[in-house]
């Protein structure tokens, strides 16, 4: 059995469609809703609690200005279920591929995490209900090192998303546990959790539909990298990032503590020399000022184009065949069945009684 955890925060309309996708389905796992909203969009997502809580194994609490981090922190305290597993209020986890992950952690314990196939997806209008525009690809990556530190260089070296995997959930307190010491949002919502999951066993990956993650204007999204690692605070949540990981990788290889730091170095700065040179030739490469440049800031600040960059990566990075709108439309296709209910959820109010792809 599976928990979901889904911080919130300012987004009713998001939580509101989650939760009635879930009904539909009659998914019998636990949802866990940390709502960090003011005080008007957070009565709102009460309200959509309130009204399908008769249908869903539901709890709901609040955290009013905390950020995903501390609330994922103490969720995780409450949880009652062997696994668990981290659901944006704006993407959807299939409750079969929920199953399948599950599964495949019960039958192996050198992996600590497990997901499928993932992808992106655009509405139009962008908001929680629209037309369905596009389709591709959301980038993971199994992980399958035989050490802890084989682990973290193959993830940071080529870097991918593991929080929405499905997760024993004692590791996952575990890569919460000290998130609240690390003061920068990127390092403690994202990064030191993924690093500790890595760490401590291997990421499984399997054939089934699992996650879509929908392109929209209203995602959360961190600071420029540049900006981030001059930013004030970068250097004291780094010190406490690379400690804590340090630590773990020196207890998961039964290795020394400067060992430990010397692999943490390198990974990390395998990660930085990777993304800032990627990032630096997205911005200034053509030269500032000409037509292709200003055309690529132009398409990033479009959804379509944004999903269709994320496919784009996710080929290039060898992941397999083309997903598309068209392709899981089709019966043929062996993730059509789980694609329907995220198309009827996404694409219209839920009490509407039909949809449109197009």
């Amino acid at each position: 059995m599976v928990t979901l955890l889904v911080p919130t925060r300012n987004r009713p309309g998001f939580v509101t469609r989650l939760l009635h996708y879930y009904a539909g389905l009659g998914f019998r796992g636990h949802i866990a809703v940390g709502d960090s909203s003011d005080p008007e969009p957070a009565e709102q997502t009460r309200a959509a609690v309130a009204m399908l809580r008769d249908r869903l194994n539901l709890s709901y609490r609040e955290y009013p200005g905390n950020n995903n981090a501390k609330v994922m922190q103490d969720l995780l305290q409450w949880v009652s279920t062997p696994y668990a597993a981290l659901l944006p209020d704006d993407d959807f986890l299939v409750p079969r591929g929920l199953d399948r992950c599950a599964e495949f952690l019960e039958r192996n314990p050198a992996y600590s995490a497990a997901h499928g196939l993932g992808v992106t997806f655009v509405l139009e209008p962008d908001g929680p209900h629209g037309r369905l525009r596009h389709v591709g690809r959301y980038w993971q990556r199994p992980v399958e090192g035989s050490s802890g530190a084989q682990r973290l260089l193959d993830h940071l070296g080529n870097y991918s998303v593991t929080l929405f995997s499905v997760h024993r959930t004692e590791d996952m307190r575990l890569m919460y546990r000290e998130v609240t010491a690390v003061h920068d949002v990127a390092f403690a919502t994202e990064l030191l959790p993924c690093c500790l999951s890595v760490i401590r066993g291997r990421i499984g990956e399997l054939d089934c539909l699992y996650l879509a993650r929908q392109i929209h204007a209203e995602q959360y999204r961190h600071l420029d990298l540049f900006d981030w690692i001059a930013s004030p605070q970068w250097h004291t949540s780094y010190a406490v990032f690379r400690d804590r990981l340090a630590e773990a990788l020196a207890q998961q290889d039964g290795i020394g503590i400067e060992e430990a730091q010397e692999t943490v170095k390198q990974a990390v700065w395998s990660y930085l020399a990777r993304m800032l040179t990627a990032k630096w030739q997205a911005r200034y490469a053509p030269p500032p000022g000409q037509p292709i440049a200003r055309l690529r800031g132009v398409l990033r600040r479009i959804p379509a184009m944004r999903a269709a960059w994320h496919s784009l990566r996710a080929l290039v990075a060898g992941s397999g065949a083309e997903v598309s709108l068209e392709t899981l439309l089709r019966p043929s296709s062996r993730y059509h069945a789980d694609f329907l209910p995220i198309c009827r959820a996404a694409a219209v109010p839920p009490e509407s009684s039909s949809w449109s792809a197009a």
